[in-house]
């Protein structure tokens, strides 16, 4: 299991996990203004070294060789990663249930996500 990103490293991930194509160095750096660029490098390095990010090609800007950076961990496969982990701490024999409580207790949503529950509980039994 991939370990839990820290704060600058997250802000990396959701650059590209927002961005609709693989960004070259450059790009990030002027889309986290607020990390500096040494840390940038050394952020990519780790993240490439866990898996989260890849190179996706490289494209050249006045006469000089970019790398294009692209997630290979998705938004969704982080989530489920760190909500499996706080599961594993759990003693329920279901660790759903705080989940489901949690989702199902909100008077807003209620309705809605019970509905929701439910259609994809249908799906599987139709499997």
């Amino acid at each position: 299991m991939k370990k839990e990103l820290t704060n600058k490293e997250f802000k990396v991930m959701c650059v590209l996990w927002n961005s609709e194509r693989p960004l070259t160095f450059q790009e990030l750096l002027d889309k986290l203004s607020d990390v500096s660029r040494n840390s940038i490098h050394k952020i990519i390095n780790k993240l490439m070294e866990e898996g989260y990010i890849k190179i996706a090609g490289a494209v050249t800007i006045k006469k000089s060789v970019n790398r294009l950076y692209t997630y290979s961990t998705t938004a969704e496969e982080y989530t489920w990663q760190q909500m499996h982990k706080i599961f594993q701490n759990t003693d329920d024999k279901s660790p759903l249930s705080p989940l489901l409580l949690y989702l199902t207790g909100n008077k807003k949503y209620n309705k809605e996500v019970k509905e929701e529950l439910r259609a994809i509980i249908e799906s599987i039994d139709n499997e």
